[in-house]
């Protein structure tokens, strides 16, 4: 009878050793849906986009974007012009030396225009023209939307942007060109067409940090992957 209670004690505490060894191994931690969620899916392209050499002329909106820091692995020229008749530096650059993509840039601040949207529609127009005759895409891009509560902001400047990124919009389309939308990824809502607060740095005109990280970083590659398709 002893012999049995001293083979079961040692059963007993065999169990026991191997229950806290157990409970002291790490257990992989279930990612829960809101950490899924949280995690960003990472920017990839095709070779023959790391092949291409780009043109990007902006002002201040396409400077702060730090784009090469963004996308190392791509050949792309920034060409800051600030002004809206960017046709002097688009000559220079045809001149020196044809890219393979020009992305054409406008900001909020050259609006409403001092002298009339139709003037600004044929200098996109010409500037289209230009490229396309030297063999170069052209991709445009709608404006930024604004905050037009901002003090710093004028007066039917929201509207008369908008106004341009609609006809920017259809133009795209008729002529076949790749946009970037800007302000449909930056504004608040089909509905409120207002730069998103979550993006605003503050002036009621420029992107934040997170706008470039967390949106226009996003919608750039599928433009200059269609860019090269088309």
């Amino acid at each position: 009878m002893k012999k049995i209670i001293s083979f079961l004690a040692v059963i007993f505490i065999l169990l026991l050793a191997s229950s806290c060894k157990l409970t002291d191994e790490k257990v992989p931690e279930e990612t829960t849906e809101e950490e899924e969620e949280a995690i960003e899916p990472s920017v990839t392209y095709s070779g023959g986009l790391e092949d291409a050499e780009i043109a990007f002329v902006c002002a201040s909106v396409g400077s702060n974007w730090n784009i090469n820091e963004h996308f190392p692995d791509l050949d792309i020229t920034v060409y800051a012009e600030y002004q809206f008749d960017k046709g002097n530096i688009i000559r220079d650059i045809l001149q020196s030396g044809k890219p393979g993509i020009m992305i054409i840039k406008e900001c909020a601040v050259y609006f409403p225009p001092e002298t009339s949207m139709e003037a600004y529609e044929n200098l996109i127009r010409d500037w289209v023209n230009l490229c396309r005759d030297d063999g170069v895409i052209p991709v445009l891009t709608t404006v930024v939307p604004i905050d037009p509560d901002n003090p710093g902001n004028r007066e039917g400047q929201l509207e008369s942007l908008l106004e341009f990124n609609d006809w920017i919009r259809n133009y795209c389309r008729d002529e076949n060109i790749p946009v970037l939308d800007l302000e449909s990824a930056l504004r608040v809502s089909e509905d409120n067409r207002t730069l998103d607060p979550g993006y605003d740095s503050g002036d009621g005109l420029h992107p934040n940090d997170l706008a470039y990280t967390e949106k226009i970083d996003y919608i750039l590659i599928p433009v200059l992957e269609e860019a090269l398709g088309s």
